[in-house]
Order: structure tokens, then sequence, then C-alpha cells
């Protein structure tokens, strides 16, 4: 939407919903944060993707990963899964509660320098925005410029 709901709005939404929920809402604290931060750099490593940039929330996550040779929805199916297999492994998930929505987040294909820019700098600035320090994670690759070419 363009024009998102409130705090308010959206705090009432989430109190009403919770007792309907089958699971308990549960979110990322910083040792969770941490967790999957790990996750992450071992899929990444394992996949050959190249992260610019990560932001752990403590209930989502913005990434931004270069194209490659799979589908944007199977990137974040295997982020997912890696992160919801490791919290359930280090305790601080149970095995049966869903970590992740259904499916595969939300997806946005930049495709010029200055988009890919302005994304680097809004997923680094996301945690500061709610009191959070800033992020910085070993899996994070200084932008390199591509793609190249001209915007059209």
């Amino acid at each position: 939407k363009k024009v998102q709901p409130s705090g308010r709005v959206i705090r009432e939404f989430y109190e009403n919903a919770a007792p309907l929920l089958k699971h308990e809402l549960l979110t990322f604290d910083e040792a969770a944060r941490h967790e999957i931060a790990i996750a992450f750099e071992r899929e990444i490593a394992n996949q050959n993707y190249t992260c610019w940039a990560c932001a752990v929330m403590p209930d989502h996550v913005h990434i931004l990963i270069r194209k490659h040779k799979h589908f944007a929805e199977d990137m974040s199916g295997n982020l997912m899964r890696a992160s919801r297999d490791h919290l359930v492994q280090v305790g601080h998930r149970p095995a049966g509660h869903p970590t992740w929505i259904a499916g595969t987040g939300w997806k946005v294909f930049l495709d010029n320098p200055d988009d890919v820019r302005r994304t680097i700098r809004y997923i680094e600035l996301n945690p500061v925005k709610i009191g959070l320090p800033v992020q910085r994670w070993p899996f994070v690759k200084a932008y390199d410029g591509w793609p190249l070419h001209k915007r059209k």
C-alpha cells in the first residue's frame, strides 16, 4: 500500500489477533538476531550469494542479494530454511513453531546502481530507526557498482 497504517492501528490489529493465533507471536531478541546472521552467513557462503546489505529486525529481515543463478524465491527460501533450522537447533524456537511467513516474503528487483545504493542505505538505517545499533555482518560485502549499465 502507498499509505501504510499507523503504528497504533497495527498494534491494535496484533492485540486483537493474538488470542486467535495457533502459535504464540515471537520476536527476535538480540541473541536470536545474532543466530539468524550466523545461519545467513553459512547459507550465503554455501550458495555463493553476494550480499550487499542485511538488517535483522525484531520481527523481519531486510536483505539485498545480487542477482544469482537461483531465483529470488529460492534464495529467500534457502535463507529462511537455514535460519529456521539453526534457531531450532540452538534453542531459540520450538521445532513446530513457524519462524517466517508462508511463502518467500517480499521481493524487489533493482537494475540501477543508484537504486542499489539507496536500498543499501535504507537497510543499514532500518535498525537505527527503532533504537537498535548499526548492524555489521561479516557476510555483507561492499557494493561494487553492479549492474554497470545506465538506466534506459
